[in-house]
């Protein structure tokens, strides 16, 4: 079985894919353009659909995990601002973002066929809102704030 490791390389404005084997050596098999300064990856539950935020263009974009373990680029959607964390909710129908620099965070309804769609909620919480992310049962979004508020910010998600 190939291990397959996806790096995001926003000066290189690509993502690219690489065959691990058992001693842990990389072998390139593809390279992806992104324009937009690829950053921060997440694969969606079903493991259909990888979500790249695009930080210098301030949006997401979903990829489509092909069989070969390649991937086809299904579009991208604009952000209130550049995202730094990415997270789909447990279901898999809705993208979690997180702005460190705009102490926000936003929820996009996802697509059927897994892109990104409108934003349904969105919310200010404090300066470096790093990572969001929803609890094991799903009601709950957490939202880490390192430094000033020093805090874990709390939401019902529903």
């Amino acid at each position: 079985m190939t291990t397959l490791v996806y790096i995001s390389l926003a000066e290189d404005e690509t993502i690219r894919s690489y065959a691990m084997d058992r001693d842990g050596h990389l072998q390139l098999r593809q390279r992806v353009p992104l324009a937009g300064g690829p950053s921060a990856l997440a694969a969606s539950p079903d493991g259909q659909t990888l979500y790249c935020s695009l930080r210098g263009s301030k949006a997401a974009a979903a990829l489509r995990f092909e069989k070969d373990g390649g991937l086809q680029l299904l579009g991208s959607r604009q952000l209130s601002a550049d995202a730094c964390y990415l997270a789909p909710d447990k279901t898999g129908r809705y993208l979690l973002s997180a702005y460190y620099g705009a102490g926000m965070a936003t929820v996009h309804r996802l697509e059927s066929d897994g892109s990104v769609g409108p934003e349904v909620c969105s919310v200010n919480t404090a300066q470096r809102a790093h990572c969001i992310e929803t609890d094991r049962s799903n009601r709950f979004a957490l939202i880490p704030h390192p430094l000033d508020a020093n805090s874990i910010f709390l939401f019902r998600f529903d």
